[in-house]
């Protein structure tokens, strides 16, 4: 991800939207591990805080910064974001309430031109 967002310095009004599988911390972690064959040390990393930092290191931020993205029986979390550099203006941003037919539920924000 620190890849991505390095070749973006040049920009300074980029977005970047995306599911970025930013599971977490345990227990969450352990439940992916098992179905996609992480390593231990991998149980203990933080996505979340570890793409947050990514993103203010190059100074963009999440631009739907609240509520969760993706649900999985009774679980929700956030996964999904749209990402956008710190100068671009929020005018406003949402989380639908309706995954009919995905997981997700979708995501919107609007910016200001």
């Amino acid at each position: 991800m620190a890849t991505i967002f390095s070749k973006l310095e040049q920009y300074n009004k980029a977005i970047i939207a995306g599911d970025f599988n930013t599971f977490g911390a345990l227990p969450l972690n352990l439940f992916i591990a098992l179905i996609y064959g992480y390593g231990f040390k991998d149980l203990f990393i933080n996505e979340k805080e570890a793409v947050e930092d990514i993103m203010k290191q190059y100074r963009y931020r999440d631009c739907v910064p609240y509520g969760a993205t993706q649900k999985f029986l009774t679980m929700r979390t956030k996964l999904d974001y749209i990402v956008g550099a710190n100068v671009l203006k929020v005018k406003q941003s949402s989380i639908g309430d309706n995954s009919f037919g995905s997981d997700h539920f979708p995501i919107e924000v609007e910016f200001v031109i």
